[in-house]
């Protein structure tokens, strides 16, 4: 164990940043951090993208309903009016019949 201790002490950290095995090291590491980067860019711009589409799908529906109560209104007074023709014929008729 001493052998290894003293071998170890003897090399320096230039020596062992010059070897294979820690250029490896190295190459491995920067790959690793710049798919990390690369994903969390793409993970925010896919949140965006999903962020757009939900409000654009949200302003579709808020239309949707816009129109349909729109429509509704019109039947109302639609059938108000309807209502109240058929009042005014009803009660013409009642009095022609007296």
């Amino acid at each position: 164990m001493e052998n290894i201790q003293e071998s170890l002490e003897k090399i320096s950290l230039k020596e062992i940043a010059q070897t294979p095995f820690a250029y490896a090291l190295y190459v491995i590491t920067l790959v690793l951090v710049s798919v990390i980067v690369t994903e969390r860019f793409d993970a925010n711009t896919a949140k965006e993208d999903c962020a757009k589409k939900i409000e654009q799908l949200e302003d579709m529906v808020k239309a949707e309903r816009r129109e349909k109560d729109e429509v509704f209104k019109a039947y109302l007074i639609e059938r108000s009016a309807n209502l109240q023709i058929q009042k005014t014929v009803d009660s013409t008729a009642i009095s022609k019949y007296r």
